[in-house]
């Protein structure tokens, strides 16, 4: 509660179900304090709309990404390979030995980036700045589907 981050309170991070039942739970005590049936009732319907209203943005965006083409390009990458990913790869990678949460493990031999997900620790701007990067570097090649790249490393002395 002592971070002033917005993902901790915005509500399309899971950050926001640490007050999600204390507030629920605040709520219901406030409306029975009123007798009104129908104030209840309004108060209610106000506040399951306005949650939908917050929500429904987060679907698409969420929904628009294929997995099953993504997971197809992360098998790209061998069992023994180095690799530095986003936070939101790691765990499709992590049965390996080598796998560093980017900005970290520079020297992967593949990275795994995507602009279109969340980059903590690295902040959006470094990201797109890398991936900017390694798309030019001739010391690297690119494989992308759906906005993921994965940058791999090319043996020395290849063109």
């Amino acid at each position: 509660f002592l971070s002033n981050g917005s993902p901790r309170w915005s509500t399309d991070w899971h950050y926001g179900a640490n007050i999600a039942a204390p507030l629920f739970i605040s709520v219901i005590f406030l409306l029975s304090k009123f007798r009104s049936r129908k104030f209840i009732l309004l108060a209610s319907l106000s506040i399951f709309l306005s949650t939908i209203y917050v929500t429904w943005p987060l679907i698409p965006k969420y929904q628009k990404v294929n997995s099953a083409k993504i997971d197809k390009l992360l098998q790209l990458i061998p069992e023994g390979a180095t690799v530095s990913a986003q936070d939101v790869f790691v765990p499709h990678l992590a049965n390996r030995e080598n796998i560093y949460l980017f900005p970290e493990g520079s020297q992967a031999d593949y990275f795994v980036l995507s602009p279109g997900f969340p980059s903590w620790p690295a902040e959006r701007q470094f990201l797109s700045s890398k991936i900017a990067e390694l798309s030019k570097s001739r010391d690297y090649e690119s494989f992308s589907e759906q906005g993921v790249y994965v940058f791999r490393r090319l043996p020395t002395g290849v063109d």
